[in-house]
């Protein structure tokens, strides 16, 4: 069950996902996840990820995540693997 540190300000490369993948916010801020190009993207700009808040993304996408404030905590694992 992997976790990543994401810096707060910029956009920062996460995983490419390889099944479908469940990614949770496990800070006390929000953050932003996108799969979309990033190059003009502002860290407010992808979807919005409340504390304890999760979405699922399909396999095959590169997933970047942004934390405003501070740096946050994501946790993410594909559906279907062991825990």
């Amino acid at each position: 069950m992997p976790y990543q540190t994401i810096s707060q300000g910029a956009w920062e490369a996460v995983t490419t996902t390889t099944a479908d993948t469940v990614f949770q916010n496990r800070s006390r801020n929000p953050m932003w996840i996108t799969v979309e190009d990033t190059t003009a993207l502002d860290p407010r700009e992808g979807y919005l990820l409340n504390p304890g808040d999760a979405i699922v993304i399909a396999a095959g996408m590169d997933v970047e995540a942004a934390a405003y404030l501070v740096d946050g905590l994501l946790f993410f694992m594909g559906l279907g693997e062991a825990v």
